[in-house]
């Protein structure tokens, strides 16, 4: 798992990354000497920066082409070559628990493999690369971005409302805060980020990745049934049947063993359910008569209210990430008062979170939460 870890890390870096350089250049762009001078003509410098829409879309292209480069490999790494180095080990385990002989990786691990990262590579394309960059230039959302930040400080300029530098300061601010949007839109119309889908998409890939190739491999020595990691908080499909063995097959099946639940009734096959989208639960091949049952049991009710004080915490680490991500912006901007305005308020939402922590014992600082791309 610390490999799979290692890789989904890296990956999330590099867009992240992306998604801060794609601000950089836009501040780049936009952040013309004179802004401030008393001979500024907003509606010139409009026309001009409008001009330079085709070279913006340029740029993009290179960054993102850049950003596909170095993740690519790192994919493929993290999904197959980790994925049949799980696998293996899983038959070793399991050829030794049952006293036969060790069998190779299941051809049906190598194709469940190969489509998770045809459909990884295809879900970050079509949802980030394609959306960040498109064949129309002023349609990608880096292009809209840059037209909407045009029209706000025109608009605030002619109003009298700011200066034409206090003007992008806020846009720039604003649009930090909202984040650049992939292509996705939830069933409640809600635009998500590059980052919060690349951070969902990966992470539930790497959890994927261990799951599903010992899933298959154990079928390879009929064994159905599975261990289901136990944590202090989870969610409701988990709950019930989180640190208990399970079956990975209906209760209709054959090879049902009814001394213990089945995951399908549990909602497994579905983005809210057990072993669903940004679910951390592991399964770990068990061999009814030799194995034992080594994890902790915790009070369901009691876990799913745990799930919703995690929430909680990671809500104060996006919020930290966020802040940090503006501060970076306001020394892109060279807007000082902002930098320690932003550098105040990491200070108090870290201590809101050291609090938060402290008061839950079962929740843990996790640094690497809180981190940006500096």
């Amino acid at each position: 798992m610390k490999q799979l870890d290692i890789y989904s890390s890296q990956i999330q870096r590099v867009y992240l990354a992306l998604e801060d350089e794609i601000i950089k250049m836009l501040i780049k762009w936009l952040n013309t000497k004179g802004l401030d001078g008393d001979n500024f003509n907003v509606y010139s410098w409009h026309l001009d920066r409008l001009n330079q829409l085709g070279a913006l879309n340029g740029e993009t292209a290179k960054l993102v082409s850049k950003a596909t480069k170095i993740s690519k490999p790192l994919i493929e790494k993290m999904i197959k070559d980790s994925g049949y180095d799980i696998a293996d080990a899983t038959s070793k385990t399991l050829s030794n628990g049952l006293g036969v002989d060790k069998k190779p990786v299941s051809s049906n691990v190598d194709m469940i493999l190969r489509n998770m990262l045809k459909q990884t590579f295809l879900d970050l394309d079509n949802y980030v690369n394609q959306t960040l960059i498109t064949t129309n230039t002023g349609q990608g959302i880096v292009s809209k971005a840059y037209q909407s930040i045009l029209e706000n400080m025109v608009a605030n300029v002619t109003t009298g409302t700011t200066t034409a530098k206090q003007a992008l300061n806020k846009a720039m601010y604003k649009l930090v805060d909202s984040g650049l949007e992939s292509g996705l839109i939830d069933k409640g119309g809600h635009h998500w980020s590059i980052e919060a889908y690349t951070r969902t998409v990966l992470d539930s890939t790497k959890y994927r990745v261990m799951n599903e190739t010992r899933m298959e491999q154990a079928h390879e020595y009929d064994v159905h049934t599975f261990v289901m990691s136990s944590h202090a908080a989870s969610r409701a499909a988990c709950a019930p049947i989180q640190g208990k063995v399970v079956n990975d097959v209906p209760t209709s099946s054959p090879k049902y063993d009814s001394r213990y639940p089945s995951i399908y009734d549990h909602g497994y096959g579905e983005p809210a359910g057990c072993f669903g989208i940004n679910c951390h639960h592991m399964k770990y091949p068990f061999i009814p008569g030799v194995n034992t049952n080594h994890q902790k049991q915790y009070d369901p009710i009691e876990a799913q209210e745990n799930g919703k004080v995690q929430q909680k915490q990671r809500q104060l680490e996006r919020a930290i990430r966020n802040s940090k991500r503006k501060l970076n912006t306001a020394n892109e901007l060279g807007d000082r008062e902002g930098a320690e305005r932003f550098k105040l308020l990491i200070r108090k939402q870290q201590g809101a979170l050291r609090q938060f922590v402290g008061d839950n014992e079962f929740l843990h600082r996790d640094y690497s939460r809180e981190k940006v791309v500096n």
